[in-house]
């Protein structure tokens, strides 16, 4: 893997913020009101299941029912029965993809067609894919076609909604060496002819329309002043933010044209609503324990993602926090049961707690009687939100012990959904 350390030259950088402020408007035709079909409400309680498991004992209906969820969001099946079972049962769903999939097919899974490859040739491994799954290149038009093939089966059994998994896609892949392939080359190099001057092209020996970045990085980097590796780097992760940015409007396209109907598009984001994640229509992140610690639980990490939500015109989700070893269940507890009551108080749903990995096992225990984590999540439906201005003294109070005194009139401001409680919220245990 090539990757230079460089100095940008301020010229490049003004260049830059003017191509941003030029760039063409992917989004214009966004729904900023979140009105599409299946957009998650503010009194919906959402659950991740990765894998449709049927149980006993720890099957995804009997969990869905215990924690009182009224959507099943994230889940990896194109099995009709989870989906029609679920339609019964009255839950939204919204099937997952990834940057990942595997070649059409293949058992047991391969990943060799249109994969994204470093400047070397080797497939690019994303470090989480710990099992060897090899990222997909989505200006390959083979891999765009494995995601075509995959979502429109997904479709057809049932599901209401996309979350996409890994959805930067190849700003990932340029974060991690990547993506090389002939594609992604001539991309590249009609980018620099779209938006740069040929005088800003010579100053970066951009010589003809049949140059090539990558014979550029192997034989005539080192050769050359740092400043001209490092303006072109920068300039390369601008082309695959821009096309990631342009993958996902189209495939907002094909998901229309293949229900029949607007349909939503949502993005494992980490609560990030910078490019390329602002296209999607709505945001499931991954929240970490180390995120909302101060060594105590600090609320300003949700609500730093609620007022981010907020600016794009778009509504989060985040998982329960997740920990690394060694673990301390009594702290996790805590934690968890903190980061539901301060996402709820400023308009961050909060996964319930089920199949987000946990220490000793995948999964908590669930029950729907006083004390168990069912009647936590019956709060967003008992207590629908109100317009910041409606916020009771009991919410007010919840608010400021959970996130601190400045968060609830900063969002109050902004019309941010807060959610009444009742200070007996708090005292409700988490058992795992």
């Amino acid at each position: 893997r090539h990757r230079e350390k460089t100095e940008v030259a301020p010229a490049m950088l003004l260049l830059l913020v003017a191509l941003a402020l030029l760039a063409p408007c992917f989004g214009c035709a966004r729904c900023d009101d979140n009105t599409l079909p299946f957009i998650p409400k503010p009194s919906d309680v959402s659950m991740r299941s990765l894998a449709f498991r049927s149980g006993p004992p720890h099957g995804t209906f009997a969990a869905a029912k215990a924690f009182n969820v009224s959507r099943i969001d994230w889940i990896y099946t194109s099995d009709p029965f989870f989906y029609g079972n679920a339609t019964q049962l009255g839950l939204s769903t919204s099937g997952s993809i990834n940057s990942v999939l595997p070649d059409p097919g293949s058992s047991p899974p391969t990943y060799n067609i249109g994969r994204a490859v470093d400047v070397y040739g080797n497939k690019v491994l994303l470090p989480w894919m710990t099992w060897g799954s090899y990222q997909g290149c989505i200006n390959n038009p083979e891999f765009r076609n494995i995601v075509y093939q995959t979502v429109e089966t997904l479709i057809k059994a049932g599901t209401q909604a996309l979350q996409h998994d890994d959805a930067a896609c190849n700003v990932e892949g340029y974060e991690h060496g990547g993506c090389f392939c002939p594609f992604c080359m001539k991309g590249f190099t009609s980018y620099l002819f779209r938006v740069l001057t040929p005088a800003q092209r010579s100053a970066l020996t951009v010589s003809s329309p049949d140059w090539n970045y990558r014979d550029f990085v192997l034989h005539n980097a080192s050769h050359l002043p740092p400043t001209i590796a490092g303006q072109l780097h920068t300039l390369f992760g601008a082309f695959q933010t821009n096309s990631t940015q342009a993958y996902v409007v189209w495939l907002k396209q094909q998901l229309q044209l293949i229900a029949g109907r607007p349909f939503a598009l949502f993005a494992n984001n980490g609560g990030n609503w910078a490019a390329p994640y602002h296209e999607y229509d709505f945001g499931i992140g991954e929240l970490y324990a180390s995120h909302c610690s101060t060594p105590t639980f600090s609320g300003k990490c949700l609500q730093d993602i609620a007022l981010a939500a907020y600016a794009a015109s778009r509504r989060q989700a985040m998982t329960m926090p997740k920990v690394n070893p060694p673990y301390n269940p009594e702290y996790l507890k805590q934690q968890t049961r903190q980061a539901i009551s301060t996402g709820f108080a400023v308009g961050v749903n909060i996964l319930a707690p089920w199949d987000i990995y946990m220490p000793g096992s995948v999964y908590i225990q669930v029950g729907s009687g006083a004390g168990g984590d069912g009647v936590r999540y019956r709060l967003p439906t008992d207590n629908p939100p109100v317009n910041g201005s409606q916020v009771t003294a009991a919410t007010q109070t919840l608010c400021e012990g959970a996130c601190g005194k400045n968060v609830c009139p900063r969002l109050s401001k902004l019309h941010t959904p807060i959610h009444p409680h009742t200070p007996q919220t708090l005292s409700l245990s988490l058992s795992l």
